[in-house]
C-alpha cells in the first residue's frame, strides 16, 4: 500500500496536479453553460477525468521541454507518462462527442506549439499568451459538447474564456519570472518588461470588459456574465495597482504571491460565473 502511494505522489508531482486542479471548474462551466439549472453528475465526472488527463499532458509536456521536472524520472519515462495521459485524454473525448475530441486535439497541438521544440511559442512576444489561451479553452468545450451541439454562441463565451487567459498568463509570468530569466526565456513579460507589461495588462483587461459589454448588449451573453466579467477585470485592475508592481524595476525579485493571488481572484470568478449561468441570470 505504501509503495503505491508513494507511486501516486511522484505521479501528482510529475503532472503538477495542485498548480491546476482549480481550472477543470472549467468543464463544470461548460456543462452549466450547456444546461441552465440542471447537472448530470455521471457526465460531468466522465467530462472532468477527460479534463484531468488533458491537463496532466499538457503540463507534463511544458515541464519536460522547459527541463524542469518535479520528480527524478528520466526523460524517457517522463515522455511516456506524458503519453498515456495524452492518449487517454483522446479516447476519453471522442466517447463524450466527435467535437469534443476535434478540439481535444487542437488544444493539445496549441500546447505542444506553446511547449515543445522546435517551435516554443512560449518563447515568443504575444504568440506566448495566444497559445497559451488557446489549450485551456478546450475544457469549456468538452463541458458544452457533452450536452449539446457547439453553436455560435458558444464560439463567442468561449472566446471571452480566450481573453480572461491572457492577463492571467502574463500575470504568471511576472512571477516566474526570476526563473525564466535563468533559463533564458523570451516570453512576453521578458521582452516588454515591466511598463509594456502593464500597459498590455490593462489593455488586455478593458478589451475584455467592453467585448463582454458588446455580447452583452446584443444578447449573446446575460447580464450577469457581464458584471462577473467586469468585477474580475476589476478586482485584478486593483490588485495589480495595490501590489505596488509598477514601482518595481524588471531585475527586482516580485514579493508575495502574484500566481496565488490571482488564482484566489480566478476561483472567486468562476464560482460567480458558474452560479450565474447555473441560475440565468
Amino acid at each position: 500500500m505504501i509503495p503505491c502511494l508513494l507511486t501516486l505522489a511522484k505521479l501528482g508531482a510529475f503532472f503538477r496536479i495542485k498548480q491546476w486542479l482549480h481550472v477543470l471548474g472549467l468543464v463544470l462551466l461548460g456543462h452549466v453553460y450547456a444546461h441552465p439549472y440542471i447537472i448530470h453528475f455521471k457526465t460531468l465526472f466522465f467530462c472532468g477525468i477527460v479534463g484531468f488527463f488533458y491537463l496532466a499532458h499538457g503540463y507534463s509536456l511544458n515541464d519536460i521541454f522547459d527541463h524542469q521536472l518535479k520528480t527524478p524520472y528520466s526523460r524517457n519515462k517522463a515522455f511516456l507518462c506524458s503519453l498515456v495521459a495524452l492518449f487517454l485524454s483522446l479516447c476519453g473525448s471522442a466517447l463524450i462527442s466527435f467535437e469534443a475530441l476535434i478540439f481535444v486535439v487542437l488544444g493539445h497541438l496549441s500546447g505542444m506549439l506553446y511547449s515543445a521544440s522546435p517551435f516554443r511559442f512560449k518563447n515568443k512576444l504575444i504568440l506566448d499568451l495566444i497559445f497559451n489561451a488557446c489549450s485551456f479553452v478546450p475544457l469549456f468545450l468538452i463541458g458544452v459538447a457533452s450536452e449539446r451541439s457547439l453553436g455560435p454562441q458558444s464560439f463567442y463565451f468561449s472566446f471571452l474564456i480566450f481573453l480572461y487567459f491572457l492577463p492571467v498568463q502574463l500575470m504568471h509570468e511576472m512571477q516566474d519570472s526570476q526563473i525564466d530569466r535563468a533559463a533564458n526565456q523570451k516570453n512576453t513579460f521578458q521582452i516588454l518588461r515591466i511598463p509594456g507589461t502593464l500597459r498590455l495588462l490593462y489593455v488586455l483587461l478593458f478589451i475584455f470588459v467592453i467585448l463582454s459589454f458588446i455580447f452583452w448588449a446584443k444578447d449573446i451573453i446575460q447580464t450577469g456574465v457581464f458584471l462577473c466579467n467586469a468585477l474580475f477585470a476589476l478586482s485584478l485592475s486593483i490588485y495589480i495597482f495595490s501590489s505596488r508592481i509598477p514601482k518595481k524595476t524588471f531585475d527586482k525579485k516580485f514579493t508575495g504571491n502574484l500566481k496565488i493571488i490571482t488564482r484566489y481572484i480566478s476561483i472567486c470568478y468562476g464560482i460567480m460565473l458558474t452560479c450565474t449561468l447555473y441560475f440565468n441570470i
